[in-house]
């Protein structure tokens, strides 16, 4: 054997042992690479399926679809389809930006998207932010609060407590009024029952309705009342409050 040819069966195991590990890097980079396109997909797919279920959360490049239909500002109907990438290139993203509508269907129909501005945008969101707010606040003032006074009740503390009444009312809570017999006192009329319920009616009326039919037992009478919130100035006559005192006193004096 020469001493070329000996050089020569030498050196290629020596270079394929040089080449192997490179050509494994080389099989390993391919398979990593494999695996971020399957990734892609899926990532693709997931986001696929969140735009049929809830597509207004999807903006300008998250929307996962090439083509697309616009809904014309200004005719409100569909434009001709087109490609997301060109219309976003259009669109001021400054100002605006487009969000998916309504995603694709089986039956071929394209996504549909809308252009939003961003300041009209806000004042919306605020203005519902805003109405939950109110509405939070409303179902919130819901509590159930009771006001016991006696047949033969004296005008300063049936002020009290009817004033009280009225800021519950205010507050769109529910308020039971009860009347209740005093062991020393005489046993009121059913007649002068009712009369100490609607004396009451008609100091609250203007914040209030009747929840619930009036209760009258025999040592007991109750008036429901659920608050509506506060009244106009218009519809709010200062003096209710003392109509009634001197209606309910009157009526003391005759249980008395």
């Amino acid at each position: 054997m020469s001493l070329s040819a000996i050089r020569l069966s030498v050196c290629r195991p020596l270079a394929c042992a040089r080449a192997g590990p490179s050509r494994l890097a080389l099989v390993q980079h391919n398979f990593s690479r494999h695996e971020s396109s399957s990734a892609a997909l899926k990532r693709a797919e997931a986001a696929r399926r969140q735009a049929a279920s809830e597509p207004t959360f999807l903006k300008n490049d998250a929307i996962p679809y090439h083509i697309v239909r616009v809904v014309n500002p200004e005719t409100n109907k569909l434009d001709p389809e087109i490609k997301l990438r060109e219309l976003l290139a259009k669109v001021d993203l400054d100002k605006n930006y487009v969000q998916l509508i309504s995603a694709g269907g089986p039956d071929g129909a394209k996504p549909i998207v809308k252009i939003i501005n961003k300041q009209e945008a806000s004042r919306k969101e605020r203005e519902q932010k805003s109405k939950k707010k109110e509405q939070k606040k409303t179902s919130a003032g819901r509590e159930t609060k009771e006001i016991q006074l006696s047949f033969t009740v004296e005008p300063g503390d049936l002020k009290h407590k009817l004033d009280k009444c009225i800021k519950e009312l205010e507050k769109r809570n529910r308020v039971v009024v009860v009347f209740v017999k005093k062991k020393s006192a005489p046993m009121p009329s059913p007649e002068q029952k009712a009369a100490r319920l609607q004396a009451v009616w008609e100091a609250v009326q203007h914040v209030a309705t009747e929840s619930q039919p009036r209760l009258v037992q025999e040592a007991t009478a109750a008036l429901y009342l659920q608050g509506t919130g506060k009244a106009d100035e218009s519809e709010t006559c200062e003096s209710l409050p003392a109509a009634t005192i001197s209606s309910t006193h009157a009526a003391q004096s005759a249980v008395v």
